[in-house]
């Protein structure tokens, strides 16, 4: 992936206006400038390998985001379960999928909607307590970012909610969420 990048990057270079985020530490306002960013980019895929149950509650609640991709590593199991079990209720507002793999590296930010794809220099559980920057990526990066994450997404090993049938897809549609 990096040398796709380098090579796009020697091809064209770009104008595009990139906003870059330094959320600061010790500044009280981080973690909710970061939650502000997430809640804007409405649905899509967060990937954070180290995402901590409590941040899991936080998209849930506060964001519009529908996919988390976290590590499937021995080491984030009991996380894992965690979450496992926190998306299996039936009195969350929202239906928020999630998926584990051993493949993860990057924090990133995947706007299903928008051109958006942003990096992110921290774990989630980091913000506020390290500096660390919300990048939005340029066109060639989100391509290839969009195409890989894409892939790891498919691969990786679901989390929760347990699958559920078309019939329950429809009803939700139609009824809104439902007890299960």
């Amino acid at each position: 992936m990096g040398r796709a990048l380098f090579r796009s990057h020697e091809r064209e270079d770009s104008d595009e206006d990139v906003s870059v985020v330094v959320l600061g530490k010790d500044d009280p306002l981080a973690y909710p400038m970061l939650v502000g960013h997430l809640a804007a980019a409405g649905p899509g895929l967060l990937v954070d390998p180290y995402l901590q149950l409590d941040e899991l509650h936080m998209v849930v609640v506060s964001t519009g985001l529908t996919r988390i991709l976290v590590s499937g590593k021995p080491r984030h199991k009991r996380v894992v379960a965690s979450m496992r079990a926190y998306l299996d209720s039936a009195s969350l507002p929202r239906r928020v999928e999630a998926r584990a793999s051993t493949a993860l590296h990057d924090r990133v930010l995947i706007a299903d909607a928008e051109e958006q794809v942003l990096t992110l220099g921290t774990s989630l559980n980091g913000v506020g307590k390290v500096t660390t920057v919300l990048s939005p990526m340029p066109e060639k990066a989100r391509e290839v970012l969009r195409a890989d994450y894409a892939q790891l997404w498919n691969d990786a090993e679901l989390v929760g909610p347990p699958t559920r049938t078309m019939q329950e897809d429809e009803a939700e549609r139609e009824d809104g969420p439902a007890a299960k």
